[in-house]
């Protein structure tokens, strides 16, 4: 597993930032453009990973969230 990592999604370069305490990923756009716009996807009692509600959602979110998730469970799941 990779605590960091980055992936393009729908046209995005994205960088994964995998935290603890709760189990946790702040996912970022990689680019000069993107003005730190970031999203956080943390992991649920029941297993599963959503969206942080608490946390503002960027634009880019809604079209790579499927994606992201995916992309997401993949690396936990790496050895």
């Amino acid at each position: 597993m990779e605590q960091t990592f980055k992936r393009t999604i729908s046209g995005h370069l994205l960088q994964f930032n995998r935290l603890l305490y709760p189990v946790r990923y702040v996912i970022k756009l990689d680019d000069d453009g993107s003005n730190g716009e970031s999203a956080t996807i943390i992991k649920e009692n029941s297993n599963d990973w959503k969206v942080d509600a608490k946390s503002n959602s960027p634009e880019w979110l809604a079209e790579t969230v499927t994606d992201i998730i995916a992309d997401i469970k993949e690396n936990e799941n790496s050895q």
